[in-house]
């Protein structure tokens, strides 16, 4: 790929990413810090959802 194109990817991945984080599909907000995550990085249940980053705090 070009640089040209490369760039174009990029811009357009993100754009992708920050639709699907505005919609919600995908993502939880996390109880203890308050961020948002993808479900696949923390545990997400019906009651509650945590990052990774969280969950792996001491």
């Amino acid at each position: 790929m070009s640089n040209e194109n490369t760039q174009k990817w990029a811009q357009e991945q993100r754009t992708r990413e920050k639709a699907e984080q505005r919609s919600g599909a995908g993502y939880a907000t996390c109880l203890h810090c308050g961020n948002s995550f993808r479900v696949t990085e923390g545990v997400v249940t019906p009651d509650a959802a945590i990052c990774d980053v969280c969950n792996d705090s001491d």
